[in-house]
């Protein structure tokens, strides 16, 4: 859908353009130097969460339980076909492609 070039934006519209464009700018784009380096907010952040969750459990054991807890999910709604993905939105809604919807081939 195009706009005319008269037509305005409300104040809502514009604000959810400018305020995610601002923080964009200022975590990825506005360089920081700390102890003689230059660096981005973003990196900073992603550092500090990295030290965080490293002292509660080791990164890669996390990523282990994550990938097996989905893949236990994932089979079993693949073998019991629970009820709320049949009747509900979740299989209309989770693909535009034809073929790639969760009960595809089912």
């Amino acid at each position: 859908m195009e706009r005319g070039k008269n037509e305005s934006f409300s104040a809502i519209q514009l604000a959810k353009f400018v305020i995610p464009s601002i923080l964009g700018v200022l975590l990825l784009m506005t360089p920081l130097v700390i102890d003689g380096r230059q660096t981005v907010l973003v990196s900073i952040m992603s550092k500090a969460t990295n030290v965080f969750i490293n002292d509660i459990v080791p990164i890669p054991l996390l990523v282990v339980v994550f990938l097996t807890i989905s893949t236990l999910f994932a089979l079993l709604c693949k073998s019991l076909v629970p009820s709320f993905i049949i009747k509900g939105d979740i299989g209309k809604k989770s693909s535009t492609y034809p073929g790639f919807g969760p009960l595809q081939g089912v």
